[in-house]
């Protein structure tokens, strides 16, 4: 989806959007990051994952960075031409029969403790088919 939208698959974009989920990972690993070394700078903030170290880029501040980067991220895949030409669901085999319905709303804001992001509303409903 990346390139479809004009991004890089290695560029910054794909750096910001593994941020959440290699500190996730590391939680999950008693604050240890397994995998491939990864050095990205946001908003001033470095974030550096090393193989089989300790995560330290971990603080409040870069997960507030880290969200608001990936919102501003998925606001331009929300805006862009690739999504909304989409008139009908897109299949995923994956998951199997759940549904996700997404409604946007433009003009919000979402608050973080002190910090108020302006972003796109996203609302979801889920069903899923057992």
């Amino acid at each position: 989806m990346l390139e479809q939208l004009g991004m890089s698959t290695t560029g910054a974009e794909k750096r910001t959007l593994t941020i959440l989920a290699n500190l996730r990972n590391s939680f999950h690993s008693n604050g240890m990051y397994t995998n491939a070394d990864l050095r990205h700078e946001v908003r001033g903030l470095v974030f550096e994952f090393r193989r089989d170290e300790r995560v330290i880029c971990a603080s409040w501040a870069h997960i507030v960075v880290a969200i608001h980067e990936n919102l501003a991220l998925l606001d331009r895949f929300f805006r862009s031409n690739l999504l909304n030409n989409v008139t009908d669901e897109i299949r995923d085999e994956f998951a199997g029969g759940n549904r996700i319905e997404i409604a946007l709303t433009t003009g919000c804001t979402l608050k973080f403790g002190a910090l108020a992001l302006c972003a796109t509303q996203v609302q979801v409903s889920r069903s899923v088919s057992l």
